[in-house]
C-alpha cells in the first residue's frame, strides 16, 4: 500500500472513530431539532396553510429518517400547534411529498441529520378558517425516531376569504410545479379545487412535454375530472401522444375521451402504454382493442393487454397468460401469476404457477410460491 493511501485510511479512520465517539457519547439522548418557521404572513382560505421550517439538529445524537430523497426530511415528525386569537389551541399533522398525513410514505433511503446540519423542509396542513393564528411546531407521534422539536419562535399567520389572495396563490403554486417542484406537486394532488384544476389542465396545453408531464402528475391524483377536461387532453396528445396523457383521459371514462387513447393505442411507438389504459375503460369499443393487442408481435403490449383482460375474467387472455408462465426467458413472467389467479377454476392454473417455481430467477420463484398459497386459500374457502 502507496504511503498515500496509508495517509488516505488513517485520516478516515480518524474522522470516523471522532464521530462514532461522539455519537456514541451521547447515545442516551433524544435527537433534538430547533425550528425556526417562515411562511407568508397572510394565507387564503380554502387552501392549505403552506410553511417553510428552517430545521436544526440541536443535539449530538444523529436524527435518522427514511425517504425518497436525500433533500429535505419528510412532514412525519412535525406537528402543528395552532392557537387562535382566542385562545384555543388544537394540533395538526404535517405534511410534504416526502410523507406525512395522506402524503406517500417515505420508502428508500435512509439518511441522518447530524449535530449542527441545517435542512429547510416545506410542509403543509390542512387549510383553517378565517382568523389569527398562532402556530409552533413540535414533535409528532408518527417520527421515526426518539425526538424532542422546540420551535425557536412562534409565527403568527392571517388566514383571509380573499378570492384575490386565493387566485394569486394558485397562479404561484403552478408556476413552482411548472418548474418541477415536487411539493408543490404534493399540495395541488391533496388539495385539488376546481379552479386550481383548471389551471393544470391548461398546462397540458404547453408545447413543452416537461410542463405537460408536471401538471399531468397531481392530476392523476384527481378522484374525478370534469367531463368537459376530455376535449382538452385529446388536444394535448395530438401534441404529446404520451401514457400520462392517456390514463389522465382513462380516468375521465367518458366515450368523448376513449377516442384519443384509441388513436394512441393504433400508434407504433406509443401503443404499450395506452394499452393500459385501455383496461381502465368499460366500454365494449376499449375492451376489443385490447383483444386485438393479444397477437402483437411485442411481447410487453401482448402480456399488458392480457393482464388488463384478466381483470375482467376475460378468456381471450387466458392463452397468453398460460404461454408466458412456461416460458422461462419471458422477461414478464413473474407479473403473470397473479393475473392466471382471476381463473381459478381452469385446470392448467396450478400447472402452469408451479412451473416457475424452479425458475433460476428468485423473484420469479417467489412470485410463483405467493400465487400458490393464495389459490390454495381460494379452494379452501370454496369448500
Amino acid at each position: 500500500m502507496s504511503n498515500h493511501w496509508k495517509l488516505a485510511l488513517i485520516v478516515n479512520l480518524s474522522f470516523f472513530t471522532m464521530v462514532s465517539g461522539s455519537e456514541l457519547a451521547h447515545s442516551g439522548e433524544v435527537a433534538q431539532l430547533t425550528i425556526v418557521i417562515n411562511a407568508e404572513s397572510t394565507q387564503p382560505a380554502g387552501r392549505p396553510v403552506l410553511f417553510t421550517l428552517a430545521v436544526t439538529n440541536s443535539s449530538y445524537k444523529a436524527y435518522v429518517y427514511t425517504g425518497r430523497h436525500h433533500s429535505y426530511l419528510p412532514g412525519t415528525p412535525f406537528l402543528a400547534l395552532i392557537t387562535d386569537d382566542r385562545g384555543k389551541a388544537r394540533e395538526a399533522q404535517m405534511s410534504n411529498d416526502r410523507g406525512g398525513a395522506s402524503a406517500p410514505g417515505g420508502s428508500g433511503g435512509t439518511f441522518r441529520l447530524l449535530h449542527g446540519q441545517t435542512l429547510d423542509v416545506p410542509v403543509c396542513i390542512d387549510p383553517l378558517e378565517p382568523g389569527s393564528y398562532e402556530i409552533e411546531v413540535r414533535e409528532s407521534k408518527r417520527a421515526e425516531s426518539a425526538l424532542s422539536v422546540k420551535t425557536v419562535q412562534p409565527i403568527k399567520v392571517v388566514v383571509k376569504n380573499d378570492s384575490e389572495l386565493a387566485k394569486k396563490w394558485e397562479a404561484e403554486l403552478v408556476a413552482r410545479i411548472r418548474k418541477g417542484e415536487r411539493f408543490a406537486q404534493h399540495v395541488a394532488a391533496s388539495y385539488p379545487t376546481d379552479s386550481l384544476i383548471a389551471l393544470l389542465l391548461q398546462e397540458l396545453l404547453s408545447d413543452d412535454g416537461q410542463v405537460v408531464w408536471r401538471a399531468a402528475f397531481p392530476l392523476l391524483r384527481v378522484k374525478k375530472l370534469p367531463d368537459n377536461s376530455a376535449a382538452l387532453i385529446s388536444k394535448a396528445m395530438d401534441k404529446h401522444p404520451a401514457r400520462v396523457l392517456a390514463d389522465l383521459a382513462a380516468q375521465i371514462g367518458t366515450d368523448e375521451s376513449l377516442e384519443p387513447v384509441i388513436k394512441l393505442a393504433r400508434t407504433e411507438q406509443f401503443r404499450g402504454g395506452a394499452a393500459w389504459a385501455l383496461g381502465s375503460f368499460r366500454q365494449e369499443k376499449a375492451i376489443q382493442e385490447l383483444r386485438r393487442f393479444l397477437n402483437d408481435e411485442n411481447q410487453e403490449v401482448q402480456f399488458r393487454a392480457a393482464q388488463r383482460l384478466s381483470e375482467r375474467e376475460d378468456p381471450a387472455a387466458l392463452e397468453v397468460l398460460l404461454k408466458v408462465a412456461h416460458n422461462p426467458k419471458n422477461q414478464w413472467r413473474m407479473y403473470c401469476f397473479e393475473a392466471l389467479l382471476k381463473y381459478p377454476n381452469d385446470s392448467r392454473i396450478e400447472p402452469a404457477i408451479k412451473s416457475g417455481l424452479n425458475d433460476p430467477d428468485r423473484y420469479v420463484r417467489e412470485s410463483a410460491q405467493l400465487a400458490l398459497r393464495d389459490l390454495e386459500r381460494r379452494k379452501k374457502q370454496k369448500n
